[in-house]
């Protein structure tokens, strides 16, 4: 395992985006909402309009929705739909679409008695829904969704709850996000940030953000690289 995470204590992901690629399983259950509704509109044009948005913003975005169910109706409906159609893919489906090499770095993390944890903006019967059709939950010490946080990303307080519940400081964490806003978020906590961009696949390329270096790349496999 690379050389510079065996050195920190605890690893800190993001789920959506960063671990795998759930815009996809989003965009078919927001396109079910849409279509009860007599909003056509395929999943390949909602990934193209909202991906990277929150559900809030959908919400706020689609006015037709409006008239028909609150905003808090819909995100409901929504998220029941996302657990549907989550259920309807067997195991190994589901794990196509991880990150490559992602099970392989954690799997590596808690042979060397790393903590790890998720801090994720979806719901938290969603995460723990994801992370069981993969078969992982039970490899995380701590998780913290949108239902436990009142300051949300960009803001560094789910990153620095996170750090309090796992008993560690910012300078012994290293965090994996890939959002703009998660990243500001990430950043502004004090951690090491490594950004994940999973629509570069096997590219790899290198920026500085504050002074913090960034390895942006689609996949866990240059981990293992420089070990």
């Amino acid at each position: 395992m690379n050389k510079e995470i065996e050195s920190f204590k605890s690893v800190i992901f993001d789920m959506d985006g960063t671990i795998l690629d759930s815009e996809p399983l989003h965009a078919r259950a927001i396109q079910k909402v849409f279509s009860k509704y007599d909003i056509n509109m395929s999943a390949k044009d909602i990934m193209n309009r909202y991906v990277g948005w929150g559900d809030d913003n959908v919400y706020k975005d689609k006015v037709e929705l409006h008239q028909h169910i609150s905003h808090s109706e819909f995100i409901d409906q929504k998220d029941s739909i996302l657990l549907k159609v989550i259920d309807d893919f067997s195991e190994e489906e589901f794990i196509s679409y991880f990150a490559k090499d992602f099970f392989r770095f954690i799997d590596e993390l808690k042979k060397e008695k790393k903590l790890i944890s998720i801090v994720s903006a979806s719901a938290r019967v969603t995460v723990n829904s994801f992370l069981k059709k993969a078969n992982i939950l039970e490899k995380f010490d701590y998780i913290l969704t949108r239902d436990e946080v009142f300051e949300t990303k960009p803001s560094p307080a789910c990153y620095l709850e996170a750090m309090r519940n796992l008993k560690t400081k910012s300078i012994e964490t290293v965090i994996f996000e890939d959002s703009h806003h998660g990243l500001t978020s990430a950043l502004s906590s004090g951690a090491k940030v490594y950004a994940i961009d999973l629509s570069l696949n096997d590219q790899t390329t290198f920026k500085n953000i504050d002074n913090n270096k960034l390895q942006t790349n689609g996949n866990y496999s240059w981990l293992f690289k420089n070990s």
